[in-house]
């Protein structure tokens, strides 16, 4: 992933912000995506990506992350995408509530 970890900041409670990061495959041959997911799965981050179903070499894809404060604390997950291999890609997600 690049960047290699994604840092909201502070984001007021209830509001939401987005950033992105890419997903680039750097191995020597096409892997088959099988499935994306933030840990812990509670709605704090949702994701979106234009990826498909394979990713040639050197192809990248890019997700769209987006944090969504529930309340006045930090918030970490992990957003992995796994593939046919077995193998996960991990991305760390940091980000805070505050009041607003």
């Amino acid at each position: 992933f690049t960047p290699g970890s994604l840092n909201y900041g502070s984001i007021a409670v209830g509001s939401s912000s987005s950033l992105s990061a890419t997903l680039t495959n750097d191995g020597a041959a096409s892997v088959n995506l099988t499935g994306f997911s933030i840990s812990p799965a509670d709605g704090t981050y949702t994701q979106t990506s234009n990826c498909p179903a394979a990713l040639g070499v050197q192809q990248t894809c890019t997700f769209q992350i987006t944090f969504t404060p529930p309340d006045v604390f930090t918030y970490n997950a992990t957003l992995s995408v796994r593939n046919s291999a077995g193998a996960a890609a991990s991305l760390a997600l940091t980000g805070m509530g505050l009041n607003n």
